[in-house]
C-alpha cells in the first residue's frame, strides 16, 4: 500500500461512522486514491452492520469550463 492509500486509510478508519457517511455523500468530490479507500472501508463497515445509502448522482456546475483554452 502506497503513503497516500495508508494515510487515507488510517482517516476514514478513525471516522465514526456518521461522519464517514457525510464524506461518502460527496465521494465524487475525492481524488480517486481517496475514492477508493473510501470505498474499501464503507465495505468493511457494511458487513459489521452498516447500512450505506445508494450514491445519488448530483450534477453540479465545476466552473471548469471558465478555464479551459479555446
Amino acid at each position: 500500500m502506497r503513503s497516500a492509500e495508508k494515510a487515507f486509510a488510517a482517516y476514514y478508519a478513525a471516522m465514526p461512522d456518521e461522519e464517514l457517511l457525510r464524506v461518502a455523500a460527496n465521494r465524487e468530490s475525492l481524488v480517486p486514491v481517496a475514492q477508493a479507500v473510501l470505498a474499501a472501508e464503507l465495505l468493511k463497515r457494511e458487513k459489521r452492520g452498516l447500512t450505506i445509502p445508494a450514491p445519488t448522482s448530483k450534477i453540479r456546475d465545476s466552473g471548469r469550463r471558465w478555464w479551459r483554452w479555446r
